[in-house]
């Protein structure tokens, strides 16, 4: 028979427990109060991989298929790092205005290893916090400086009359923000979305946004066997289109089939695999593209010479960037009348 503890115990366990399983299969229900947070390595190593991040994504972010590197790239990069570093360092303890602190404290521990990911995670997003300060300073340094070296070397970056018709560096991010500021600023939201507007009927995906929960949510509680049925969040699809103005077929594609075989199917069917090596995949994955894009550039692109293969085409439609209003005349491509 159970004793009162026991129950206590298994009650505290139970909420603790995350409700999401994806979540509380890899993450730890403890706390060590006892390790140690700010040392010199998660400095050093946060700094510096925050730098290693900001420039690998605004090198890409120039290119006709840009490329997102996440801090999971870091994360996965900065553990043999960390270790490296505690069986390296001195153990001598130094004293700096009163204050001593070691530049070995012992083992490498999870604790600054969740520090190091947040500091190089302004690489990729801003946030508040003494440790997004830093990163944010670092990040917006290093970002100006990488962007003001590719605007100097690479010749007619961005500028895609004048480049060659293979070049990868088209810039499609950036000329989407400029579509946007033309449409906001210089013509107005009247003309395009407004009564007689070419977009008009783009205004009614408000009331559809705002309509699409509800009966996802009378469905979840008709049938609340179904488990699938509550995980469709319709803001989450809906803010996925918003990568798709600079992204290629080739992008979401590869997007749909990846997360669907291992966050269904492999998650579903080989749970433990999926525990262990998922996240590792996935780093993987991305350090896996970034270091032969970075490669690719000084090895080839740099020099002039490119990869024509299958897999380097945008979307294998030769007519994609063509325009669908009607009457506008552009080379080689159709007008609607």
């Amino acid at each position: 028979m159970a004793s009162k503890d026991d129950t206590a115990a298994g009650k505290l366990n139970d909420q603790t427990r995350c409700p999401v399983e994806e979540v509380a299969l890899v993450v730890p229900e403890t706390d060590d109060p006892s390790l140690p947070v700010m040392t010199f390595r998660a400095w050093f190593l946060g700094l510096t991989l925050c730098a290693v991040l900001i420039f690998l994504n605004t090198f890409f972010l120039y290119r006709t298929q840009p490329l997102t590197i996440s801090a999971i790239l870091m994360q996965i990069a900065a553990l043999p790092l960390g270790k490296f570093m505690a069986s390296t360092l001195p153990t001598t303890q130094y004293s700096v205005f009163g204050r001593s602190f070691r530049l070995n404290p012992g083992p490498f521990n999870m604790k600054e290893h969740v520090i190091i990911t947040v500091i190089a995670n302004c690489g990729v997003s801003i946030g508040g916090g003494d440790a997004y300060l830093v990163g944010t300073l670092v990040a917006g340094t290093v970002n100006l400086a990488v962007a003001w070296w590719m605007l100097g070397s690479i010749e007619n970056i961005c500028d895609v009359e004048a480049l060659h018709p293979e070049s990868p560096w088209t810039c499609p991010k950036f000329r989407v923000t400029f579509d946007s500021s033309v449409i906001w600023g210089l013509i107005g939201p009247g003309r395009l979305f407004g009564p007689g507007g070419l977009y008009r009927n783009l205004v009614w995906l408000f009331l559809v946004g705002a309509v699409l929960p509800v009966p996802v949510w009378i469905l979840s509680k008709i049938f609340p066997k179904k488990k699938w049925i509550a995980l469709i969040n319709i803001p989450v699809i809906s803010y996925g289109f918003a990568g798709m103005p600079p992204a290629t077929p080739t992008n979401i594609a590869s997007w749909i089939i990846t997360g669907t075989i291992f966050n269904y199917f492999v998650f579903k069917f080989r749970k433990g695999w999926w525990q262990k090596y998922n996240y590792v995949l996935s780093a993987a994955l991305d350090a896996g593209t970034a270091f032969m894009g970075v490669l690719l550039f000084f090895a080839l692109q740099n020099e002039g010479r490119n990869l024509k293969w299958w897999g380097t085409e945008p979307d294998h439609c030769p007519l994609a960037t063509c325009p669908t209003a009607r009457s506008i005349v552009v080379q080689g491509c159709p007008v609607f009348k």
